[in-house]
């Protein structure tokens, strides 16, 4: 059965009991949004690796870790680009 489903999910998704709660099997694709890097990181890294997760997506600030994540088959958003990116673009429409 296909769906669009979105679900969002408050919790803690380090921990894989919490990770099943919201039945990541079935899941095609993952974003780990906190505010903490590591978090991001272990969490989108936990749902790739042990419940098959392809696609997943990773919040992070720290632009050193991206290729690192990069390599790890986790796709990046980055805080500063697109901070700086909607400065820049805000800046050209005054």
């Amino acid at each position: 059965m296909h769906s669009d489903l979105i679900v969002g999910f408050l919790g803690d998704a380090t921990l894989s009991d919490d990770l099943k709660e919201i039945e990541i099997l079935d899941t095609d694709l993952f974003i780990a949004t906190t505010n903490s890097d590591s978090i991001n990181a272990l969490a989108v890294q936990k749902a790739k690796l042990l419940f098959g997760v392809d696609n997943v997506i990773c919040l992070i600030s720290d632009v050193s870790k991206q290729k690192l994540y990069e390599r790890l088959g986790v796709k990046i958003v980055n805080y500063s680009e697109i901070i700086i990116e909607s400065l820049i673009h805000s800046s050209l429409e005054n």
